[in-house]
């Protein structure tokens, strides 16, 4: 048997608890793991596709974005900033 020291309103006292209350206990903890195995399981079974699906949409919509960027910055590239006029020109007098 399990003894055990309890302090209580009278002072300090030893209990013990019988072989079928430390049988129940751990059949109790038994169920209690299993039940906790099973909730895990199902929750990783939902959870797991949904993060996979978020993540896969997460993906497309960052290279469509990086796409949108780069085609933006490519754009901004061929053009002069503002302010500046772009133009060509030829040397028509060589004398210098």
């Amino acid at each position: 048997m399990i003894r055990f020291a309890v302090n209580g309103p009278q002072g300090p006292r030893i209990i013990t608890i019988p072989r079928w209350a430390q049988g129940l206990a751990l059949v109790l903890a038994g169920f209690a793991g299993v039940a906790l195995l099973i909730l895990g399981a199902g929750l990783a079974l939902v959870a797991i596709p949904v993060l996979v699906g978020f993540g896969l949409f997460a993906r497309w919509r960052l290279k469509k974005m990086m796409a949108e960027m780069q085609a933006q910055a490519q754009a901004s590239q061929d053009r002069p900033p503002p302010g500046v006029i772009d133009v060509e020109y030829r040397v028509i007098d060589d004398r210098r």
